[in-house]
């Protein structure tokens, strides 16, 4: 496996049924590069998917942070989110109320013609993450768009084109 790019790694290590050495794969590229949000969202899917939902969450704690810190707090809501579905205890609450808040946002998500009707950040933000999956899926980087559509789903649970994607990322999968 001569490349360098610890996704790519990661990918086919996960494609071949390695996922613990996947696992490892990243934590390692996360030693050398603490600040990245991609790999630790990557690392905490596939933590979520080899069972360790203790380490899921953390790393989804630590990239959420990560976001907040850099000024991107709808991408922090959307993990704070995701984590909220995972484990609804009153610290990740808090962190949606907090950010959500801030944003002006919050309660239940619009309907999907509501959404539309409303630009903004939001729909901007779900607008790219479903072009970037898009263009993951067609490039065989389906964990890491699975990844991405979990995050709008996240923001935006019932939008239909997410719920698509998901599902042609499912029948891609072997």
């Amino acid at each position: 496996m001569g490349e360098a790019d610890p996704f790519r790694k990661a990918q086919r290590l996960v494609e071949a049924g390695r996922l613990p050495e996947a696992v490892a794969l990243l934590r390692a590229a996360l030693d050398e590069q603490p600040d990245d949000t991609r790999m630790r969202l990557v690392l905490a899917e596939l933590l979520l998917k080899s069972g360790d939902l203790d380490g899921a969450l953390v790393s989804f704690l630590r990239a959420a942070r990560l976001y907040e810190r850099a000024g991107q707090p709808l991408r922090a809501l959307a993990v704070y989110r995701q984590m909220e579905r995972l484990r609804d205890d009153e610290e990740t609450r808090a962190a949606v109320a907090r950010i959500a808040a801030r944003l002006h946002v919050g309660g239940p998500p619009a309907p999907p013609a509501a959404r539309a009707a409303q630009p903004g950040p939001v729909a901007d933000l779900v607008d790219r993450l479903l072009a970037q999956a898009a263009d993951e899926v067609r490039q065989g980087a389906l964990e890491l768009a699975s990844s991405r559509v979990r995050t709008v789903l996240a923001l935006a649970p019932h939008d239909e084109r997410s719920r698509a994607l998901m599902t042609a990322i499912r029948d891609r999968r072997p």
